[in-house]
């Protein structure tokens, strides 16, 4: 009887222990994810930390394609929206 319990005592603990590391590991990749959009350099559409022609050639690709860019680099007019509106103004 002894050994049973000590068996399912670890199993129970094993289980734990695990359900509690993948939470953390989901919580870091959370963190991580915040941490790295919070770094966005508004204007820089392709991530490379510069603005240059290469982010206009891309943000006007996107326009004409109806392509979706992310709010965080792409609003330099900050009113919401990716449109022809942040390329000009």
């Amino acid at each position: 009887m002894h050994t049973k319990f000590t068996k399912l005592f670890a199993v129970i603990v094993t289980t734990v222990m695990l359900v509690v590391n993948i939470c953390f590991n989901y919580q870091d990749s959370i963190s991580q994810w915040t941490a790295s959009a919070a770094a966005a350099i508004l204007g820089d559409i392709n991530g490379d930390e510069r603005i240059n022609a290469k982010d206009l050639t891309l943000y006007k690709r996107a326009l004409l394609n109806n392509t979706a860019l992310s709010l965080d680099v792409a609003d330099l007019n900050a009113d919401g929206a990716t449109d022809i509106k942040d390329v000009y103004e």
